[in-house]
């Protein structure tokens, strides 16, 4: 195959990647997993008052925020590994 320009090129890899089945597992599982951080993310800084009835102060929001993105991150880790060991 020859491909004229760089974006081509990009274009073909990204395809065989996204064409890969093999992975769609993968893809599907880390789209839900980003619907879902963005969703709790959004609903975590908009709420005004959590749970046990205290007033969120945007200190408050931004450490909510912080445990909520070490959650995910090690759900990420966790994901990594598997895939490396696979």
């Amino acid at each position: 195959m020859y491909y004229e320009d760089e974006f081509n090129v990009r274009l073909a890899i990204v395809s065989l990647e996204v064409g890969n089945m093999k992975h769609s597992g993968w893809w599907i599982s880390n789209l839900w997993l980003a619907i879902i951080f963005i969703g709790v993310s959004g609903w975590i800084w908009l709420r005004g008052v959590d749970g046990a009835g205290i007033v969120q102060t945007p200190k408050m929001k931004l450490m909510a925020l912080l445990i909520w993105a070490i959650f995910v991150a090690m759900i990420v880790v966790i994901e990594w590994i598997v895939w490396l060991v696979r």
